[in-house]
């Protein structure tokens, strides 16, 4: 469980810092902007290959309960 709640707390905090970077840009024109278009996609893919492996681990819990407590 606290793995998950690693994962998901580090996906929202590199959405919450790509966000404020996207605020910085309209603000000043990007003159203080912390990455370029590249790093970007990368902390992006980042989240979406976090955002997968926590889908997996959700399946994986879901799949536990259903075999042992019979839930559906």
């Amino acid at each position: 469980m606290e793995f998950s709640r690693s994962i998901a707390s580090g996906v929202g905090s590199l959405l919450l810092i790509l966000r404020a970077q996207d605020d910085d840009e309209a603000d000043d024109s990007g003159a203080n902007g912390r990455f370029d278009r590249a790093q970007i996609d990368d902390l992006l893919s980042l989240c979406i290959t976090s955002l997968d492996l926590l889908n997996s681990k959700i399946e994986a819990v879901a799949d536990l309960m259903t075999a042992r407590y019979g839930l559906q």
